[in-house]
């Protein structure tokens, strides 16, 4: 086997430079960067929305019922704050829900990510 000789002819020889025309071309059904900001930022904005908005509430109510008892500016500020938070997580999950629709909607679209969409 070690002394098989195999035979080539060069029939043309071309020298070709490579240059940054021969790039590979993006396809125009390509949506992987839309894919992944939308993910990544309802994933982590419903995250944030869902797991918090439990805590921000207890905090708004406990500041509203000591608010209603007591009559402190501390607990009016606090009760302020609470109820800020618990809209700020409801305002995220939202939006967390409107980027995953629209992360669907761009996975619907390629052809890399039909399967996951469906």
């Amino acid at each position: 086997m070690d002394n098989d000789i195999i035979d080539a002819e060069v029939l043309s020889e071309t020298t070709v430079e490579h240059t940054a025309s021969n790039k590979a071309k993006k396809l125009p059904s390509d949506h992987s960067k839309a894919i992944d900001f939308y993910g990544r930022w309802s994933t982590g904005l419903l995250r944030f929305g869902r797991g918090m908005f439990f805590w921000a509430a207890a905090f708004g109510l406990t500041f509203s019922i000591l608010y209603s008892q007591n009559s402190l500016v501390i607990y009016l500020v606090f009760l302020i704050i609470g109820w800020s938070f618990t809209a700020f997580t409801i305002l995220c999950t939202v939006v967390g829900y409107i980027f995953r629709h629209r992360l669907i909607r761009h996975m619907k679209q390629d052809p890399n990510y039909e399967h996951l969409a469906s």
